[in-house]
């Protein structure tokens, strides 16, 4: 293993009027040090996993399969279980169970394994992984990975189809996030944009939005901030109607505002900014987790 990234797809879908983006979390491209098929045609990366129904009986210590890890500060709603599973991950190529566990005697793995390919920039080899967070906020995995070859001799219920297994350092995975903005027109001219955020979220959630509308044909940008812990906050600009981010279940959370439009901006093409900051720290400090951006009264080419 050379390094990881995170990763994420952008889905977008509408019209000029109802526009969703969302932003799909949970992917990692592991870039692996070559050369690669040493075992010959056929190798995969392989993440090793605790067998099958014996996840709830092994140690959180020595690290031996692949693991959850959350931050302290955003400790997940209710119980999610330690130890990652088969079925935690999508765009696999092949599953596996009970093969050995190199190095550690009469012990067992199952292997979640993935095809590589080759970045000819970076001339390295690479295999994209995708793990559902399932209610998990900015959670972080730690890999025990493997090369893993399916065509490797099996006799008497041992078989060499892993390599020596390497550790991964903790890494997080991006939440998904979801955005709707609807337009309100009368005849052709847009007077109120509506805005709706959703998405996954830690137990005492208080991260703030906020929405910003940028045009060319305005000095300064209209906006508004949506805060759960600060219900009443009045917005930057008298344009802006603020609702509360309501929670419909213990995992999740919808915010929402309305935007009336300027008469200045009715007719011409204007952005909207939607930005998600995590609670300030101890000296008032944010962190910006989230961004996107619409494009409203856009001007065909």
């Amino acid at each position: 293993m050379e390094y990881i990234i995170p990763t994420f797809n952008w889905h977008k879908s509408g019209g000029e009027n109802q526009i969703t983006h969302v932003r799909s979390g949970g992917g990692l491209r592991v870039y692996l040090k070559r050369p690669w098929f040493s075992s010959g045609e056929g190798e995969l990366l392989g993440v090793v996993l605790a067998p099958q129904g014996t996840a709830e009986n092994l140690p959180e210590l020595p690290v031996t399969y692949s693991q959850w890890g959350a931050d302290p500060v955003f400790p997940f709603p209710g119980d999610t279980g330690f130890h990652l599973e088969s079925g935690h991950f999508k765009w696999h190529s092949k599953v596996d169970r009970g093969i050995v566990y190199p190095g550690i005697n009469d012990s067992k793995a199952d292997v979640v394994a993935f095809a590589p390919q080759f970045d000819a920039e970076r001339k390295l080899w690479y295999a994209d992984l995708s793990i559902d967070p399932l209610t998990r906020y900015f959670p972080f995995v730690k890999l025990m990975l493997a090369r893993y070859q399916e065509h490797s001799l099996r006799i008497s219920n041992t078989d060499v189809c892993l390599s020596p297994v390497v550790e991964s350092d903790f890494i997080q995975l991006v939440p998904e996030r979801k955005v709707k903005l609807s337009v309100e027109r009368r005849g052709n001219i847009a007077t109120q944009i509506n805005v709706e955020i959703s998405g996954k979220r830690y137990a005492g959630f208080d991260n703030s939005f906020e929405i910003k509308i940028m045009s060319s044909n305005i000095p300064q940008p209209i906006s508004g901030v949506i805060s759960a812990s600060e219900p009443r906050r009045d917005s930057i600009n008298e344009e802006t109607l603020i609702t509360n981010i309501t929670f419909p279940d213990n995992n999740s959370f919808v915010a929402t505002g309305n935007f009336r439009i300027t008469s200045g901006l009715r007719k011409v093409p204007f952005d909207v900014v939607v930005l998600e900051y995590e609670k300030p720290d101890k000296i008032g400090r944010r962190k910006l987790v989230f961004a996107d951006e619409f494009n409203v009264n856009k001007e065909e080419k």
